[in-house]
């Protein structure tokens, strides 16, 4: 049943040195358990949501949400991450990227308000910005930190335009762009 999470807390701030588990406020120390009981405290949290929802005005409402939920589990629910994270060796959304990750949903959220709620091409325009939760270069489903990954590996501007001849100069630019 365990969640195979696997953390990089090299400060301990969110595992316990021990178990490599989340600190909890249960002080949990099993996997299985801890996943048990979080799914229940938050299940709990979910029907709170249901009943009286969080109105989304920017990238802070986020957090809300997610001390809502996880608020009976962990002290640190509804605060930014401050390492990374990874499952199955596939990091989270890296934290030197929330910044501008902020932002971006700020902008996202606002220009969503300004949408005619009729005008539903233009809704699934402005979503097909993100994908799986990731930002991507003007809607075409390439996130920018794959784009960022490629030129930290030592490829060329030149080389990834060849090699991906969807994307524009300009496309690259904005990643880096982004990461700063």
């Amino acid at each position: 049943m365990s969640d195979s999470y696997k953390y990089v807390d090299l400060d301990f701030i969110y595992t316990d040195p021990k178990t490599g588990i989340l600190r909890n406020l249960a002080d949990i120390t099993d996997p299985d358990v801890l996943l048990f009981f979080e799914s229940g405290a938050v299940t709990k949290r979910i029907q709170e949501l249901y009943d009286k929802p969080v109105k989304i005005k920017g990238a802070d409402s986020l957090l809300s949400i997610h001390r809502h939920l996880f608020q009976d589990v962990y002290s640190w629910a509804g605060e930014r991450r401050k390492v990374e994270i990874s499952k199955e060796g596939k990091q989270f959304f890296p934290t030197t990227y929330f910044d501008n990750a902020f932002r971006f949903i700020d902008t996202l959220i606002s220009d969503y308000k300004n949408i005619s709620k009729g005008d539903k091409l233009k809704i699934a325009e402005k979503l097909a910005e993100i994908c799986h939760g990731k930002l991507c270069i003007r809607g075409m489903r390439w996130p920018v930190e794959v784009i960022n990954d490629m030129l930290g590996s030592g490829m060329a501007i030149d080389q990834i335009l060849d090699d991906h001849r969807e994307l524009e100069k300009e496309d690259v630019l904005a990643s880096l762009n982004f990461a700063k």
